[in-house]
């Protein structure tokens, strides 16, 4: 256990700093969160302002107290990330879907009622509030799926309290910082920043490994389509000859795996190129780009399977 020097952010004398060390103590927090949250998917679980310090020595942030941790998957976070981008644009109908998505209901629910009392949630708490405070926001949020008896999952409603609760620390440190649209760019910028070469060169690595193995399963061996020769037959085993017609679906199914391993060829260069184009490297684009032609030409030349059976 370390000991902390410092002031917790509900105790700080805000006013006391200019106003640019209160705005840069406000985006690091904010920073922190959104890495916590969205990035890693490993967030602190209690994070009320007594729970943030100052550092008297460094003048920086020091989360303390964590003994609650939050964790979310992929597809979590991805969720949440709805969720915030829904309440931005101020859509009751994504909201009312995602809720009934994500939550389990104690009771049957009516989701022509519950659809009516979100569209009522946005128009107070959002789109004609005076005001906007997000953890009344989100406050309201979970206080209507309870009057419906729908509940979301622990872990999700941890990272929901979270951000709610890092309202107030914002509040606390004075920063004039929009809370949700500076969330949302900072998460854009931290994913595109977790976004690097060797990264790309892992995607590719892995397109290509799947769909190896895509081909090996599914291409039938030479034993398969050719007949073997007399002195290769085992002599147990019973010859089998193969008319044209076995021998015509068998080559048909070789041509249908070989075009859908050419549409996979196709999206993992899509894929890539992507990511390639996405973080800006340059030199890399003509690569990309002769890639792609090569790969539609190689998917678009692949003879057609016959519908002949």
């Amino acid at each position: 256990m370390e000991y902390i020097d410092g002031t917790q952010v509900d105790r700080l004398d805000a006013d006391a700093l200019p106003q640019d060390e209160r705005d840069a103590l406000t985006q690091a927090f904010t920073r922190s969160l959104v890495k916590q949250l969205f990035i890693d998917g490993f967030f602190h679980g209690d994070l009320h302002p007594g729970n943030v310090m100052v550092d008297r020595a460094t003048g920086e942030l020091v989360l303390i107290d964590l003994g609650l941790v939050g964790r979310l998957n992929l597809r979590a976070r991805l969720d949440l990330v709805e969720l915030l981008v829904a309440i931005q644009q101020k859509d009751a109908g994504s909201l009312a879907s995602l809720a009934l998505r994500l939550t389990m209901h104690s009771r049957p629910v009516d989701a022509g009622k519950f659809r009516d009392d979100m569209g009522e949630l946005v128009n107070q708490h959002i789109r004609y509030a005076e005001a906007q405070s997000f953890d009344s926001i989100l406050g309201a949020f979970l206080a209507l799926l309870q009057d419906h008896g729908m509940q979301l999952g622990e872990q999700f409603t941890i990272a929901v309290k979270t951000i709610a609760q890092s309202q107030e620390i914002v509040t606390a440190l004075g920063g004039t910082v929009d809370f949700l649209p500076f969330v949302l760019r900072e998460l854009a910028a931290l994913a595109l920043a977790e976004i690097s070469l060797d990264r790309v060169v892992d995607l590719a690595g892995s397109h290509a490994i799947s769909l190896a193995q895509e081909l090996l399963r599914r291409i039938p061996g030479l034993d398969i389509v050719l007949p073997p020769q007399p002195d290769d037959v085992p002599p147990d085993r019973p010859q089998l000859s193969k008319g044209p017609d076995q021998l015509s679906l068998r080559l048909d199914r070789i041509q249908s795996t070989a075009a859908n391993t050419g549409a996979g060829l196709v999206i993992s260069l899509l894929t890539i190129g992507t990511a390639i184009l996405t973080t800006a490297i340059s030199q890399l684009v003509p690569v990309f780009l002769v890639l792609l032609v090569a790969g539609v030409m190689f998917a678009w030349r692949i003879p057609r399977p016959s519908s002949k059976r």
